[in-house]
C-alpha cells in the first residue's frame, strides 16, 4: 500500500482473500448493520443473500473463513461502507526503505 493512499480494490480484495482463507478475519457485520439501522431482513432483500445466512455469519456460526470476497462486497454495497469495515483483518503495516507503507 502506497503511503498517504487507500488500497486498490486488487489489493483489497487480495488481502481479503488471503485472511478470510487464513482464518485471520473478525466478522463486525452485525456491529456495521446495527449502526446503520438495517435489519437482517432488508440487508437480505438488498444482498441476494439469505437472511440464515447472514444470521450465521453475525452469530460466529458460519466460519469467517468460508465467506465469499463476492459476499462481502455484497454486503459492503448494500450497507454502504468499504469491505474492511466489515471485517477486522488483522492488518500489521510497516514502512518500507522507500518510506512506503507496507501491509502484511
Amino acid at each position: 500500500m502506497r503511503a498517504n493512499s487507500r488500497m486498490t480494490k486488487q489489493e483489497m480484495k487480495d488481502l481479503l482473500e488471503k485472511k478470510l482463507a487464513g482464518g485471520d478475519a473478525v466478522c463486525k457485520l452485525k456491529e456495521v448493520r446495527m449502526k446503520k439501522g438495517v435489519t437482517q431482513v432488508e440487508l437480505a432483500k438488498r444482498t441476494g443473500i439469505k437472511q440464515t445466512y447472514i444470521s450465521r455469519i453475525e452469530s460466529g456460526g458460519q466460519e469467517i473463513n468460508t465467506i465469499s470476497a463476492i459476499n462481502v462486497y455484497r454486503l459492503a454495497k448494500a450497507l454502504k461502507c468499504k469491505m474492511e469495515d466489515l471485517l477486522d483483518l488483522g492488518q500489521e503495516s510497516q514502512t518500507g526503505q522507500d518510506g512506503s507503507e507496507k501491509v502484511q
